[in-house]
């Protein structure tokens, strides 16, 4: 089977009609400039005429018909001369209709490109090449597409964004401009969980940072909000058992062994009834890429929303075709740091830390403690260590607490926090 060639989609008609009307409008003519590239044009003397008046926009002369025609005089073989740019001037320049051409200018050029693709796959597939490290390559190829239209604002739109945002935050009792943890001094402390931010929650193995970070997204979909968990080490099935125990008060234990009276064995129902109703999905699928959590995030947000995603936890992440873990680590960071950015989310992604920390003095875990990369830290815009004494003596410094230490946070105040700490209900809540 072998690659179907057809002549690629293109509209001659709109790419003519709407650079005469550039030459005509100065409004038009700016339209097209701040939303289209020349590349964009299928004819090739389009893109060299819409290149010329790129250039001449950014040199700030006038665009017109004599300008364009002067300045491309040396290029009269490439473009059917000066009979070709004059005859482009026959339309009426009216905006509505250049809207339409320029959407259909910017379509047919993405549907060139993703047929460029698709024929990429296919000879990338027959050509032997490692069918994950394909599916990677090209699913965040695809969804960048999906993604790619021309979002730039100006100074003055994200002006009065953000005073429309600070106007929305005066008097608010919450002073969130995120997403609700379910623990009030962390959301004080954080405004919540920003739409765009890594948030990165970090401890040594068995301290709790599972069970905080369900506890959080449990917290943020009874709030409302739709949460996609990633538990690469878990189960699904765990994790509800996890959820359950916190939720109804009722040991861990007792539910994976089934030793359970009657008041129990009712309220478990009930909270699971509750668990049910949330707008909470987990995926439990092992070895997952960097670049399959991407595409499976991004393709859930175009037919749902998707308002938080928790990956659970980094180092059990892959990068396919990196050989250092260093450098893997680095990419899976800034992958995670690039899924909030395009979805304007907040993903808290959990990680382990270095051992190292329980052979000093103070085993108070710092950012130098985060695990295989300094990227982590670079790439996050809050950074959680989850630090708790596992010395059961009541007299010990965190019996039945956890400190909570904000190590970094970008856009506000670092310190430290504590939470109780309930292990036989995998629960945390507020002192």
């Amino acid at each position: 089977m072998g690659i179907i060639t057809r002549i690629p989609p293109h509209s001659i008609e709109a790419e003519t009609s709407l650079l005469g009307a550039c030459m005509l409008s100065e409004q038009i003519c700016s339209e097209a400039i701040s939303t289209l590239t020349s590349k964009e044009f299928f004819d090739r003397r389009h893109q060299i005429i819409f290149q010329t008046m790129e250039q001449l926009a950014r040199d700030g002369r006038t665009i017109d018909l004599v300008v364009v025609s002067n300045t491309l005089q040396g290029q009269y073989d490439q473009i059917g001369g000066a009979s070709y740019i004059s005859s482009l001037t026959g339309v009426i320049p009216a905006p509505p209709f250049a809207k339409n051409w320029i959407k259909i200018i910017s379509d047919t050029a993405k549907a060139r490109r993703v047929i460029e693709m698709a024929n990429n796959v296919v000879t990338a597939a027959y050509s032997g090449h490692d069918i994950e490290q394909v599916l990677d390559r090209f699913g965040q190829m695809f969804i960048m597409q999906h993604n790619s239209s021309n979002q730039a604002q100006s100074a003055s739109q994200v002006a009065d964004l953000t005073l429309a945002s600070i106007k929305g935050r005066i008097g608010s009792k919450t002073h969130l401009q995120g997403i609700t943890t379910g623990f009030l001094k962390l959301d004080r402390m954080t405004c919540g969980m920003s739409p765009s931010d890594l948030i990165i929650l970090a401890a040594r193995p068995s301290v709790g940072k599972t069970a905080l970070a369900l506890n959080i997204a449990i917290n943020a979909a009874m709030a409302g909000h739709r949460v996609l968990v990633y538990s690469l080490e878990m189960s699904g099935k765990q994790l509800v058992e996890r959820a359950i125990s916190s939720l109804a008060g009722v040991p861990l234990d007792a539910i994976r062994s089934g030793d359970l009276d009657k008041r129990q064995s009712e309220l478990i129902e009930k909270i699971i009834a509750t668990i049910k109703l949330l707008p909470l999905e987990i995926d439990d699928s092992a070895g997952l890429s960097i670049g399959q959590i991407r595409a499976r995030v991004k393709a859930r947000s175009i037919n749902s929303r998707v308002d938080l995603v928790v990956v659970d936890y980094l180092q059990l992440m892959n990068a396919k075709g990196e050989q250092n873990r260093e450098r893997e680590v680095a990419v899976i960071s800034a992958g995670l740091k690039g899924l909030a950015k395009d979805l304007n989310i907040p993903v808290l992604a959990l990680s382990q830390l270095n051992r190292g920390l329980e052979n000093r003095a103070d085993p108070t875990p710092r950012l130098s403690d985060l695990r295989d990369s300094g990227a982590i830290e670079q790439d996050a815009d809050v950074v959680l260590m989850l630090h708790r004494n596992k010395d059961a003596r009541p007299e010990a410094r965190l019996y039945g607490k956890a400190e909570l230490i904000i190590a970094k946070h970008r856009n506000g105040p670092t310190g430290s926090l504590f939470l109780k700490f309930e292990g036989q209900f995998s629960r945390f809540s507020d002192t």
